[in-house]
């Protein structure tokens, strides 16, 4: 069996955000590749609502097995923007957000660890867990630009 060279790919649960998004991964040695991964969301909802960003991640990743195969782990950067109303998010995540508006800039890096499982020869399935740590810059409601708090968060 042949490892691949090129993937396309997109992330269910980031689709299930209602934000449409495109990864493409390619191969940079037997055990390394490139993945970097895209989403855009332009919509407005009823009632004010709103979940408007963009987002890109690019990744380097280290295959255990080989390329497209197996476990990895990955070193990670993101950057992107957002403006996001009226959202109720589960958990009680950030609970202003349902009655605020925030937009800003975001940037950050990470590591990650996960694992690819091969399906047929032009299908397969992925999952990844990882945590990093990002710079918010943040406008709550009408707040003037040179007044923008940052906000430093490390997550999962």
């Amino acid at each position: 069996m042949s490892a691949q060279h090129f993937a396309l790919k997109n992330n269910l649960l980031y689709d299930a955000t209602t934000t449409p998004n495109l990864g493409f991964e390619v191969g940079l040695s037997k055990k390394v590749t490139l993945d970097v991964s895209a989403g855009y969301n332009p919509f407005k909802f009823n009632d004010g609502k709103k979940l408007k960003h963009w987002l890109v991640m690019p990744e380097v990743r280290y295959w255990t097995c080989e390329k497209f195969n197996g476990t990895f782990i990955g070193v990670h950067a993101l950057g992107g923007q957002y403006n996001i109303a009226g959202i109720k998010l589960p958990f009680g995540i950030f609970p202003n957000l349902k009655d605020h508006r925030y937009d800003g800039y975001l940037y950050g890096g990470g590591l990650t660890l996960g694992h690819q499982w091969i399906l047929n020869k032009r299908w397969s399935i992925e999952a990844a867990i990882g945590a990093g740590y990002i710079m918010i810059s943040i406008i709550a409601g009408n707040v003037a630009p040179r007044s923008r708090p940052r906000t430093r968060t490390i997550g999962v």
